[in-house]
């Protein structure tokens, strides 16, 4: 198959499952829609847990792409450098989880969104977001490593999926979260 070809057909394949999963996201978004309107602070987290989570994946998926065809990481092997492209992507989703806390609820007191109980609150998005990061971080791997596997570009065929399964991941925990702790 010439190589155009190829990229269209794995592009078009990864990007309508993309599409899929983000009506997916929407549609849990939306069976929620009534509790999520009575607090508003879970709204002013929803975009930016998903669009983290999302990049989280693409970052994760990006660096082992380059990895595996630069060949510093083989397919399903552990080693130094997968090891180390972890870390420094866990390091970083902590810290983010830490800043994108103090952020929103800095946000909320700023623009007036009521918070019932500021300490829940502040655990509940930092208990969405390591959820949220961790299902990213192993779908990326995963999806990574089959499709390098399959032949394919990890870049092409795995990262439209996996942003779109951000977004379910962190609606997803976001809403789990909120029942666990009582706001919805």
């Amino acid at each position: 198959m010439g190589e155009f070809k190829k990229v269209m057909l794995e592009g078009s394949i990864a990007l309508t499952a993309a599409l899929l999963i983000e009506m997916f996201a929407g549609g849990m978004l939306q069976s929620k829609a009534e509790a999520l309107k009575s607090l508003a602070i879970i709204l002013l987290f929803i975009p930016p847990v998903d669009n983290w989570t999302g990049t989280l994946g693409a970052v994760v998926v990006a660096r082992l792409s380059t990895a595996l065809q630069l060949g510093t990481v083989e397919p399903w092997m552990k080693g130094e450098e997968l090891r180390d492209n972890l870390l420094g992507v866990a390091i970083v989703s902590l810290i983010t989880m830490g800043y994108l806390v103090a952020l929103g609820m800095g946000l909320s007191t700023f623009v007036g969104v009521p918070v019932p109980d500021p300490f829940k609150v502040s655990l509940m998005v930092l208990c969405s977001c390591a959820l949220s990061s961790t299902l990213s971080i192993l779908t990326s791997l995963f999806l990574s490593m089959l499709t390098f596997k399959m032949g394919m570009d990890p870049n092409l065929a795995a990262l439209p999926i996996v942003t779109a399964l951000g977004d379910v991941y962190g609606i997803s925990s976001l809403l789990v979260f909120s029942f666990v702790f009582g706001f919805i």
